[in-house]
């Protein structure tokens, strides 16, 4: 079953990138593969656990890969060394090891609507989601993130945590019941009506009209 995420207005992303997006956390959520339709045996249902287990596995190597890149990037940005800060090496090592898969992809060459294409046969490869990081990376993976109930989704804004209203109420409803979570909420609280004198003074001073 594939969970229904947020979903991205189309001018935010060029069309590719939206769509490789959305289909990526599609991918990334997917509990039941497409191609679990085709065990319908009883005897076939340890071969169906076994493809289950690997198909698991590249979703988490996937989600790795997400990370990874995170991680680098911020490094990066911290440092302003190109193209690699020395402390990302051992990451890079690791994204290479996970990558590596994406040289076996299985492609076919099919005639389809009156066309000849070359087509990918995602449906049953577990590494259609490092494919679609891969294609990301360079623009639109930032959009992709995963929320605190796990569940991946496609953001708004640089500011978005949730996928869902239920979601965020249902995280600041957990969050209260801690003395962290308490003095977090006291603080954005305290800075929240703060900056809500900062603009009431600003409108007194300069009210609208006046020159």
């Amino acid at each position: 079953m594939v969970t229904a995420v947020t979903k991205l207005h189309t001018k935010i992303l060029d069309f590719r990138s939206y769509t490789d997006a959305h289909q990526l956390v599609d991918w990334l959520n997917t509990e039941q593969p497409i191609w679990a339709k085709e065990y319908k045996m009883p005897e076939e249902q340890a071969l169906y656990m076994r493809d289950l287990r690997a198909f698991k596995r590249y979703q988490k190597k996937a989600a790795r890969a997400i990370e990874i890149l995170r991680e680098i990037n911020k490094m990066i940005a911290e440092e302003g060394r190109y193209p690699r800060p020395p402390r990302a090496s051992p990451l890079a090592r690791e994204m290479e090891r996970i990558m590596r898969p994406l040289r076996r992809l299985r492609w076919r060459f099919i005639t389809a609507k009156g066309r000849a294409l070359l087509n990918q046969t995602w449906s049953g490869d577990s590494n259609y989601g490092l494919l679609l990081v891969a294609r990301l990376s360079e623009r639109g993976l930032d959009r992709v993130r995963r929320c605190w109930c796990g569940k991946w989704f496609v953001v708004y804004s640089s500011r978005q945590r949730f996928h869902s209203d239920e979601c965020r109420q249902a995280f600041w409803a957990k969050e209260l019941k801690t003395p962290e979570g308490r003095e977090r909420r006291k603080l954005y609280m305290r800075k929240l009506r703060a900056l809500k004198r900062g603009r009431a003074t600003a409108r007194e001073k300069f009210p609208k009209g006046v020159k």
